[in-house]
C-alpha cells in the first residue's frame, strides 16, 4: 500500500515536472500569429463573425474563431506556410482571403471588411506575402525553401548561411556571419522553437527546412540575444511528393587555388532523398529526408607552423625583441640560446607542432599542407 502511494507521489510529481517543462518550452516559438479586425461598410466593428482559417497545402482546417465584442479576433500559434481565412456572418458575402502568407516567428494583420449580402456570395482578394509588418517592431527577412533552390550555390554542404548574408543587416562569409553589428555570440538560433543559445551549431541541411527566419532589429522578448534566426523543418503535405538528387564535386573541373602550391586531388559525392505525404487523409502526414556525402579523398588544408629556425630559438627574422626574463635585455641577435631551450618544451614542440613542408625556410605563413 506504501509502495502504490509513493508510486501515485512520483507520478504526480512526474506529470508536475512535465506541465512545468512544457511550459518552458513554449517560451521559445518558431510560431506565429494572425490578428485582425472585422468591419462592416460603414467601418462599425462586427462580433461573433466566424473566423475559419485553413492550411492550403494539407487543406486543413488548422481553426475557428470568433471575432469579440469589438471586433478583434487572434490566431496564434500557427507554423510558417500558406493558408485561406474565411469570414461568415449571416446577412453578409463571406469574406475569403487566399494565398495568405505567413513566416515563421510572424505577427501578420489581416483585417475582414464585410459586405451586406448573402453568405453564399463570396468576397475574394488575394492576401499573398506582408510587405509591411505592421504590429511589431521588429525588423528583419529570411530565406525560404523556393529562394533556396533557386539561388546558385557552390559549396560542399546546402547551408542556409550563405544565402542569409543577401538579408539587409548581415554580412559575413556564411558561417560566421555578423548580424547588425553583432558577432556570432550576441545572436541566438533556433530550431523548430527550441533555442541552442550558441551551445552547440546547428549547420543544418537547408533543404530539409521551410524556412529561415532573422530577426535583425528589436528581436522579441523571447529571445535571450540581441538578434535571432530560427529555422522551421519542412512537413508532410496532402498529396505525395518527392526528390531524389546527386551532385559531383571533382577538382579535375576545378582551377588551383591561390596558395596551393600545387593542384589537389578532390572528389565528392552527394546524395540526398526526400518523401511527403498524408498517412491519413486530411489528419496526419508525414515527412522525410536523407542526405550522405562521400569525401574519398579527403580535404587539403593549409596552416602556418614554427619555422625550422624559430624551433631552434633562432627569431632573427622578427624586428620585435625577443627579451630574456632574467636580465630583461634583449637576446644578442633574438636568437635563444640552445642552453636556455628547456627539454621538455622542445619535445612538446616536436610532439604537437610538426615541421614545415612548403614553401622555403624563411616561409612564415601557410608553410604546412596536409589532407585531412
Amino acid at each position: 500500500m506504501r509502495a502504490r502511494k509513493l508510486a501515485h507521489c512520483w507520478l504526480r510529481l512526474g506529470l508536475a515536472v512535465f506541465v512545468m517543462a512544457s511550459g518552458t518550452l513554449r517560451a521559445q516559438s518558431d510560431k506565429s500569429t494572425i490578428r485582425g479586425s472585422v468591419t462592416d461598410p460603414s467601418k462599425a466593428v462586427v462580433p461573433g463573425v466566424e473566423i475559419t482559417l485553413t492550411e492550403v497545402e494539407t487543406n486543413v482546417a488548422v481553426r475557428t474563431v470568433l471575432s469579440d465584442a469589438n471586433g478583434n479576433f487572434e490566431i496564434p500559434d500557427l507554423k510558417p506556410g500558406l493558408y485561406r481565412l474565411k469570414a461568415d456572418l449571416a446577412g453578409f458575402k463571406a469574406f475569403l482571403a487566399d494565398a495568405v502568407r505567413l513566416d515563421g516567428v510572424q505577427t501578420r494583420r489581416i483585417d475582414v471588411t464585410l459586405e451586406v449580402g448573402t453568405t453564399a456570395e463570396t468576397v475574394t482578394v488575394e492576401a499573398g506575402a506582408a510587405v509591411i509588418t505592421t504590429d511589431t517592431g521588429t525588423i528583419g527577412g529570411g530565406v525560404d525553401k523556393r529562394q533556396f533552390a533557386d539561388t546558385p550555390l557552390i559549396d560542399v554542404y546546402p547551408s542556409p548561411f550563405a544565402v542569409l548574408t543577401t538579408v539587409p543587416g548581415i554580412q559575413g562569409n556564411g558561417w560566421d556571419m555578423v548580424i547588425s553589428g553583432q558577432g556570432r555570440t550576441q545572436y541566438s538560433q533556433a530550431m523548430d522553437g527550441m533555442e541552442n543559445d550558441r551551445t552547440g551549431e546547428q549547420s543544418n541541411n537547408m533543404n530539409f527546412f521551410e524556412e529561415v527566419q532573422v530577426a535583425t532589429v528589436n528581436a522579441s522578448a523571447e529571445n535571450s540575444r540581441i538578434a535571432a534566426y530560427s529555422m522551421t523543418s519542412k512537413r508532410g503535405q496532402s498529396q505525395f511528393h518527392g526528390t531524389v538528387y546527386y551532385k559531383h564535386f571533382n577538382s579535375g573541373l576545378n582551377s588551383r587555388l591561390f596558395f596551393d602550391t600545387r593542384k589537389t586531388p578532390f572528389i565528392q559525392h552527394e546524395f540526398q532523398a526526400e518523401a511527403s505525404g498524408p498517412i491519413f487523409k486530411d489528419k496526419t502526414f508525414f515527412y522525410a529526408g536523407w542526405m550522405e556525402q562521400r569525401i574519398p579523398l579527403g580535404f587539403f588544408k593549409l596552416a602556418s607552423v614554427p619555422t625550422l629556425k624559430m624551433r631552434q630559438g633562432d627569431f632573427s627574422q622578427f624586428s620585435n625583441k625577443i627579451i630574456d626574463p632574467l636580465t630583461g635585455q634583449q637576446f644578442p641577435g633574438n636568437v635563444i640560446p640552445a642552453s636556455r631551450i628547456n627539454a621538455v618544451s622542445a619535445k612538446a614542440q616536436e610532439l604537437y607542432f610538426p615541421a614545415p613542408n612548403l614553401g622555403t625556410s624563411d616561409t612564415l605563413t601557410n608553410n604546412y599542407g596536409w589532407t585531412h
